[in-house]
């Protein structure tokens, strides 16, 4: 998608760096007088912060960066997520981002990720107990083939 250009205009066959995109992203905030820390990955969590205040969920979230771990995409939007909460508002006076409306109560990252790893240890479990039913239903079909 990012490609060189050299300084005759030209577009080359090969893709740009880790290192150019990093310096681009740095010389590009650096022209719009940005003067905190910048890297490349800034544009990830930046998208993504962008993302959870105009009202994306967990999963469009995930989707959209592709992340596998819950623990990992809630990283990125811990500051998002924080001003969300009753006691931020109360303490710093922060307002929800607008574009969000009303939203259902949440309950913390804690017990979300908890009750995620309880619903996967059933589903795992449920599929160990399948997959013994039909073991023993192979093997005793198995013992009626062999045994007639």
């Amino acid at each position: 998608m990012f490609r060189p250009v050299n300084k005759a205009g030209r577009v080359a066959c090969s893709r740009l760096s880790a290192r150019s995109v990093r310096q681009i992203v740095k010389d590009r905030a650096a022209d719009a007088g940005i003067e905190v820390r910048v890297s490349g990955h800034s544009l990830r969590v930046g998208s993504a912060q962008s993302l959870r205040d105009r009202g994306a969920t967990t999963a469009d979230l995930m989707d959209a960066g592709r992340w596998s771990r819950v623990e990992t995409m809630l990283g990125y939007v811990r500051t998002q997520d924080a001003t969300l909460g009753p006691m931020a508002r109360l303490r710093y006076g922060v307002k929800q981002p607008r574009g969000r409306g009303c939203r259902p109560r949440r309950h913390g990252k804690a017990r979300a990720a908890r009750r995620e790893r309880r619903w996967a240890r059933q589903a795992s479990k449920r599929l160990r107990r399948a997959s013994k039913k039909v073991e023993k239903g192979l093997a005793r079909i198995e013992r009626a083939v062999i045994g007639s």
